[in-house]
């Protein structure tokens, strides 16, 4: 049977969450091997099973940095293998409860960990407390992550500070790195607008002046964007 290379290069990317959660709690407890950094861990590359991936595409095009992609694998490890988040089930010995710094959540339709921005922050800033802006930067409204819509701060209550906030996948998105198709947007409460067609062309419209010349600069991008942007820089 032959491989698909989505399948393949997303429980590569597990295999090495795990094993920089397995070196982040083994550093910061101090256990043996706590001298090792997480950093180091080597990242899944492609081959020749994995390179039509989606996903080692979108991370190429993105120019995602280590921390970036740390986040992202952490947003999609709860769809594709959650039982790599299970160890932070652990408990505090010297208080009989879980450790806060891990963060995450446990949703009463979900058995499994949720991470939250305070479990991207442990994983980052552990051993490394100045990366701490790292995190910062991942959780902010400008980067790459929130701009394409891939990652989602959910907070069902008012006043809950950002790292106390799950973070997830859009759906769109983890439906493109498993299947290689980002499904169209559908028309909702955050995306109200729908698809139209016409049997009219644009010399039928009819707007304003400054409207129009607005409308046209938007379809010369849609048509030459990626020419300017890749071709001409």
């Amino acid at each position: 049977m032959e491989t698909n290379p989505n399948i393949v290069s997303l429980y590569n990317e597990m295999d090495w969450l795990q094993k920089v959660i397995d070196q982040v709690i083994c550093s910061y407890l101090l256990q043996d091997g706590h001298e090792n950094r997480w950093q180091d861990i080597p990242l899944p590359e492609t081959d020749a099973e994995t390179e039509n991936s989606a996903y080692y595409k979108k991370i190429a095009e993105w120019d995602l940095s280590l921390y970036e992609r740390l986040c992202l694998a952490l947003i999609l490890v709860p769809q594709i293998k959650p039982e790599v988040l299970d160890i932070f089930f652990s408990k505090n010995a010297m208080y009989d409860r879980g450790f806060t710094e891990f963060g995450g959540v446990i949703n009463k339709n979900h058995s499994g960990f949720l991470p939250t921005g305070q479990t991207l922050s442990f994983l980052i800033t552990a051993v490394n407390p100045e990366l701490r802006i790292e995190v910062l930067q991942i959780l902010n409204t400008t980067n790459i992550l929130s701009k394409e819509q891939v990652l989602i701060l959910e907070n069902n209550e008012s006043n809950v500070p950002i790292l106390n906030q799950v973070l997830s996948i859009n759906e769109r998105w983890l439906n493109f790195f498993i299947t290689g198709t980002l499904p169209k947007l559908e028309h909702s409460v955050s995306f109200p607008a729908q698809q139209i067609s016409t049997k009219l062309n644009w010399d039928d419209l009819v707007l304003e002046e400054h409207v129009m010349n607005q409308v046209m600069e938007i379809n010369a991008w849609l048509n030459h964007g990626e020419t300017l942007m890749r071709e001409w820089a």
